[in-house]
């Protein structure tokens, strides 16, 4: 029993070790776009420039999952994780040759008790924290796009089918409509477009 659960063991470290990789890495990209996407926008059009940026991103997720949908057929799964860091990595460089910050801020940054005191603040607000649960429930609903769907097509339809050309339905929609629709709820309550939203998901 000791040698089997050590195979295990040294079989999952690996796994583990990557899964919290792309956490972290996740966890550093994510409030960098967000923060720069706010310093480089004003009050007047910050809410176009969120949705420029959502828009870019399902460009990124349409295009990738358009190709990866033969390489999976015809390479192996296992081939799909190099495409997308080498995509990463393309993304990275054209950041670093492209993109020029605006330099006019204060330059003052929080320290970590500063953090950690906003951080507590947020998480003992009740309403922020069911906006959380609500946010929870839609990604919920989300993830089923990319875990119950491939495996039902798949079943359903056969091997042959492509169920990542599927799911590109989600940001095909998204890229054609999200700048209009920001436009259209502009004035909205944000409670009010999220109920919207919700009352439509189911």
């Amino acid at each position: 029993v000791g040698y089997g659960t050590l195979g295990v063991f040294h079989t999952m470290a690996p796994v583990g070790v990557g899964l919290a990789l792309i956490v972290l890495g996740g966890a550093i990209v994510k409030p960098v776009i967000s923060g720069t996407v706010s310093k480089s926008s004003n009050e007047a059009n910050r809410a176009r420039a969120f949705s420029i940026f959502y828009m870019v991103v399902n460009i990124g997720s349409f295009t990738g999952k358009t190709i990866v949908a033969p390489m999976r057929i015809q390479m192996g799964v296992e081939t799909v994780p190099f495409f997308s860091a080498g995509a990463s990595l393309l993304a990275l460089i054209l950041v670093a040759l492209f993109y020029y910050p605006n330099e006019e801020s204060d330059g003052k940054s929080k320290t970590i008790q500063e953090v950690l005191s906003g951080m507590w603040m947020a998480m003992s607000n009740v309403r922020f924290l069911a906006l959380i649960l609500i946010t929870a429930g839609f990604w919920a609903i989300q993830g089923q796009l990319y875990a119950s769907m491939p495996d039902y097509v798949l079943r359903m339809a056969g091997e042959t089918y492509k169920p990542e050309w599927y799911a590109n339905i989600n940001p095909l929609v998204v890229v054609i409509f999200v700048v209009a629709i920001t436009q259209m709820v502009r004035n909205w309550k944000p409670q009010n477009s999220i109920l919207v939203a919700m009352c439509m998901i189911p």
